[in-house]
């Protein structure tokens, strides 16, 4: 009996994505890959914008978050440059934690550095004492004497277009999600099993429409399976951890191929396609570079392809 048009169609896409897998598997051992993460992340690693240093610990905490440029000043360091908070802003508080040293004497008794110097088996210790408070403000809450804002950060990289037709394409992925999709300020893509809901970084924080679309499809990906029942309950580092994060971004660059964002004319050119590859491949190494793992992982993630779709199908496809 002759297959149908239907399952001609589906044998045909069977056929290419088989190929797509090969050539990720071809491409994972010819190249050394690394992943890059699609976004950027100064919207969550505050630092102080006149010495460049880092905020750690605690301070981190009080400043993460809360604005989307990761600069802050104090006021002192905000009016040498000219600027000063708006009327109305109001500072964030930092703690100033400054390193401490003192001795003991074998017994343990606390003692002077004159003492110490005197006995040969002093011992020495260190701890951070609190030092003080500084009120810093961001440079989103800054102004000139003219009312203009402060210059918005150049991270070196050029900020990504937003093109309308993807935009629309993940409103409607997001839309159509059998979850709900949190889209915030965060460091982190991820989808939560417990909470049954995915969190992703703002769309404009990505180096592309394309790689936001990458990264919430490999999300939503992840969210099949309680609807699909595959079982994603592994720790971090077990195979079967391992194993679900290649269902998942084999999902996403179907999911890519499907909108035409991947170009499988010349998918190794593509730097989203290889980015994939290096993400693969950093999961393969756990698994043992085993490829039958990438081709039952294929099958699963054709599957959660297909929920996906079927679903954005029925809450209106603009693609």
């Amino acid at each position: 009996m002759k297959p149908n048009k239907k399952e001609r169609l589906h044998a045909k896409v069977d056929a290419a994505r088989k190929e797509v897998v090969e050539r990720v598997l071809a491409l994972m051992k010819e190249k050394d890959l690394a992943w890059i993460k699609e976004w950027s992340t100064t919207c969550v690693a505050p630092y102080n914008g006149e010495t460049g240093r880092k905020y750690s610990g605690g301070n981190r905490l009080y400043l993460m978050g809360k604005y989307d440029d990761p600069r802050w000043y104090t006021f002192a360091q905000a009016a040498r440059l000219g600027f000063f908070p708006r009327k109305g802003e109001t500072s964030t508080i930092v703690e100033y934690w400054k390193p401490r040293q003192g001795f003991k004497d074998a017994d343990g008794n606390i003692i002077d550095a004159e003492e110490a110097a005197n006995l040969d088996d002093a011992v020495s210790f260190s701890w951070l004492q609190l030092a003080g408070i500084y009120h810093v403000f961001n440079a989103a809450q800054l102004v000139d004497g003219d009312g203009n804002s402060y210059p918005e950060l150049d991270d070196g990289a050029p900020a990504p277009v937003l093109d309308e037709t993807l935009c629309e394409m993940a409103d409607a992925l997001i839309s159509s999600s059998r979850c709900p999709i949190k889209e915030i300020r965060s460091n982190r893509a991820y989808y939560s099993l417990s909470q049954d809901s995915i969190t992703v970084p703002l769309r404009t924080k990505f180096r592309s429409m394309e790689s936001f679309i990458s990264t919430l499809t490999h999300e939503m990906t992840h969210s099949t399976a309680p609807a699909l029942g595959r079982d994603i309950s592994g720790s971090f580092g077990t195979k079967d951890y391992a194993y679900e994060e290649l269902v998942a971004e084999l999902g996403s660059l179907f999911c890519c191929l499907d909108f035409s964002i991947e170009k499988p004319v010349d998918l190794e050119a593509d730097d989203n396609f290889s980015n994939h590859a290096a993400y693969l491949q950093s999961w393969m190494q756990k698994l043992s570079d085993d490829p039958s793992y990438l081709f039952h992982a294929a099958a699963a993630a054709d599957k959660a392809n297909a929920y996906l779709m079927g679903r954005l199908s029925r809450s209106g496809d603009p693609h």
